[in-house]
């Protein structure tokens, strides 16, 4: 049993950011993953393993080249946007992390999961100050997302993250989305709305 966890490398300039994780559930993850998509105004809906489903912008394309272990992968090399979508049973995390130091009781799963992704992501790049986290929702669903700029070692320019995790019946998810530090204020709404897109349909 091993937990997903995001290192982050930027490829290079004109490619995308490239991950190696760790997962909870190998079975689940080794499964080939379904998807079923829907056009809706310049978005489109994908909907995956009839587990959740999230909408993208519609000039972004499937990929299976930014995480191995990722349920959903769309990108635009050329607008240098992506996003993918970790997905961890809850049970199976629970299990394994609530007797681990630093698990507190007093916070959601989602939460705990929020702080074991931040910490794992901190020691793996420079972030460049405090990431900043609020709480918000995905429709009915709580959610908290995390908005930072970092570096990773060999690359020289910066990278935005904004990365929602949130927890349905069985199921707990990250969604990350980036785009290059330049680019920020340009994707940053639709950065956003992917994530706020979330639907959970299991």
């Amino acid at each position: 049993m091993k937990f997903k966890s995001v290192l982050l490398l930027a490829a290079a300039i004109g490619t995308s950011v490239a991950f190696t994780s760790f997962t909870i559930s190998s079975k689940e993850n080794s499964a080939k993953k379904n998807s079923i998509t829907t056009d809706t105004s310049d978005t489109k809906r994908v909907v995956i393993n009839e587990q959740y489903s999230l909408e993208v912008p519609k000039h972004m394309k499937s990929t299976t080249e930014l995480n191995d272990d990722a349920s959903l992968q769309y990108q635009n090399t050329e607008e240098e946007l992506y996003v993918i979508v970790i997905d961890e049973t809850t049970d199976d995390f629970v299990k394994l992390f609530r007797k681990e130091k630093g698990w507190n009781s007093g916070m959601t799963n989602a939460e705990n999961y929020r702080r074991v992704q931040m910490e794992s992501i901190k020691k793996r790049m420079k972030i460049k100050g405090k990431p900043v986290v609020r709480k918000t929702k995905a429709g009915a669903v709580e959610m908290e997302i995390a908005d930072f700029s970092g570096k990773v070692k060999g690359i020289s320019f910066p990278i935005a993250y904004k990365i929602g995790f949130l927890e349905t019946g069985k199921h707990l998810y990250m969604i990350m989305s980036w785009t290059l530090g330049e680019r920020k204020s340009l994707h940053n709404n639709t950065m956003e709305n992917m994530l706020k897109s979330f639907r959970s349909v299991d």
